[in-house]
């Protein structure tokens, strides 16, 4: 059954107005509306502090009982944004090398820095490749040694004194030797499993983290609220529904006595919520409501 409700507005002097907030956080019974589009910059901090720590929970595997570290909740935030950016870094230089590496392996482990020793004393070593089905030649003066070929390419380099000229396509010399960038790309994976480590370990402070979110998701809410109050010099005020056996909580609660309020029927315009209390004999058949999602609205016939 729809549960009837009445609409309340509430009026406080701006000193009162946490404390009764709190109060009807507390008391649980009233859905706030906005009376204007929440915006103030502690909920804007808040939002972003609430977005850290989501993203931070997020990357953590599953709980592991393995012990975890002693730090608090902030220096863990910390450490996983920062082991967080490493990851990418290190992931994105795996990729450079393994592109590097595969470039590379067709023409063997060469020391680049020999070749550019070559080339100072006037002796150009450059490494080419061709179609596999295209006749390669020498340049004039120079020498052709052929190094590797696959179903697509011919891999070959030519020697020779000066600046010859020839149609191939010239491999750009890399920066390291084969060998090089395999033991660099091995170091960058022993440090990803490492990090993985760091996290695993981390993942103590889930449980930790889950009960920082929902601090924080209460935080945002009661900020939502306060941000959407409307205000007149040292007033401010609210309005929300609550159910109509709930109305008279409300006003005689200890702590909201000080406060005017005013509490009428809803009209046709009104973003009513709706509340259902069904009577035994639905249960049975709640559980398929609840699957198709089905709710009326509030001025709908129940």
């Amino acid at each position: 059954m729809i549960v009837p409700m009445k609409k309340i507005t509430l009026l406080c002097l701006k000193v009162d107005q946490e404390m009764v907030l709190h109060t009807l956080h507390e008391m649980g019974v009233l859905h706030v509306t906005h009376s204007k589009h929440p915006v103030c910059n502690e909920l804007e901090k808040e939002k972003k502090y609430h977005y850290r720590l989501q993203r931070a929970f997020d990357t953590l595997p599953l709980n592991s009982e393995r012990k975890t570290t002693a730090d608090t909740l902030e220096v863990t935030l910390e450490k996983i944004e920062k082991l967080v950016q490493r990851r990418k870094e290190v992931e994105e230089l795996c990729e450079k090398l393994n592109y590097e590496r595969q470039r590379v392996q067709p023409y063997g482990n060469f020391d680049p820095a020999r070749l550019s020793s070559l080339a100072k004393g006037g002796i150009n070593v450059r490494l080419y490749r061709s179609p596999a089905n295209h006749p390669i030649f020498a340049p004039e003066g120079s020498t052709l040694f052929m190094i590797n070929k696959d179903r697509n390419f011919n891999y070959f380099v030519i020697v020779g004194r000066g600046n010859y000229q020839c149609g191939y396509e010239e491999f750009q010399i890399p920066g390291q030797s084969l060998a090089e960038i395999e033991a660099s790309l091995l170091h960058a994976e022993k440090e990803l499993e490492a990090i993985s480590e760091e996290f695993d370990l981390l993942s103590g402070k889930k449980d930790v983290m889950n009960e920082a979110l929902l601090r924080a998701k209460e935080r945002i809410m009661f900020l939502e609220v306060k941000g959407g109050m409307r205000s007149a010099e040292n007033i401010v005020y609210l309005q929300g529904f609550c159910p109509a056996d709930k109305a008279d909580e409300i006003l005689k609660a200890p702590s909201l006595k000080g406060c005017g309020s005013s509490i009428t029927d809803p009209s046709t315009e009104d973003d009513v919520p709706t509340l259902m209390r069904n009577p035994r004999w639905v249960q049975p058949i709640k559980t398929i409501f609840d699957m198709i999602n089905i709710l009326p609205g509030y001025m709908e016939k129940d």
